[in-house]
């Protein structure tokens, strides 16, 4: 160890030679109690127990020990998983899918696994994770596949409003990771259509869509200033249509 007082320059310098290496310790901390599952849900927080979703949803834990989180394949039985419908097949190992989660406190982890298509109906689910002192928690849950889901708009904002050079689109819906088709119109106060833009693709969990405007029309002349409507309507696969609008301020440029 060293250090330096740059002010006052003066040193100073130690060392620590008490580590085991190898052999085992005579005095160490006990713990008995298995992982802490802080959250569990598919696709949004919102999710709650025998909720309907996608055929392809994202699972998500949150999950926390204080001695850590087994993520190591070296003891067989003791991964990370997944079970659907007590099935072989539909078991999946999850350690590699574990992250630390910045967001939350020290010990905590998130794990994000997209699920392979499912069939449609009822399902039963099984998590199970273990901490490194061979303790573990486990927490079981039901949801319903239909092909016919009705997606959410968690959140819709147009900023900065009001806009005078562009504005960004920034959806937030309850499909995350999953391929969706995102449509936007706007209309002045009359009704009448003044911008279409419509574009599909993904987005991570914690992320909106987001999309650009210039502010122009269909023909690119830009909109004079004045009060509009916009509507977002989104969908997936074959699900159902979802829309949701709001008013946005155009100033002069």
């Amino acid at each position: 160890m060293y250090a330096a007082d740059a002010i006052n320059r003066k040193e100073a310098n130690g060392s620590y030679k008490n580590f085991t290496v190898g052999g085992t310790a005579n005095f160490y901390e006990t713990d008995e109690t298995g992982p802490e599952i802080r959250a569990l849900y598919l696709n949004t927080p919102a999710f709650t127990d025998g909720d309907k979703v996608n055929a392809t949803p994202l699972f998500t834990a949150i999950v926390w020990d204080e001695s850590g989180i087994n993520v190591g394949s070296s003891s067989i039985g003791h991964d990370i998983m997944l079970t659907i419908d007590n099935n072989p097949a539909l078991t999946y190992s999850l350690n590699s899918y574990y992250q630390t989660y910045l967001a939350g406190a020290e010990g905590e982890a998130i794990i994000k696994f997209p699920i392979p298509e499912l069939e449609q109906g009822l399902h039963t689910a099984q998590f199970k994770v273990w901490d490194i002192h061979n303790n573990s928690s486990t927490q079981t849950f039901r949801f319903v596949v239909t092909d016919n889901y009705k997606p959410s708009i968690v959140d819709l904002i147009a900023g900065p409003t009001p806009a005078s050079t562009f504005v960004n689109f920034m959806i937030s819906h309850d499909l995350p990771e999953s391929m969706v088709k995102i449509e936007i119109q706007v209309f002045d106060l009359a009704g009448k259509l003044q911008w279409l833009h419509t574009e599909s693709g993904t987005s991570s969990l914690f992320d909106s869509f987001r999309i650009s405007w210039d502010l122009t029309n269909g023909a690119g002349a830009r909109l004079p200033a004045g009060v509009y409507v916009y509507r977002v309507i989104i969908s997936s696969n074959q699900s159902t249509e979802v829309s949701k609008t709001k008013k946005l301020i155009i100033l002069t440029q």
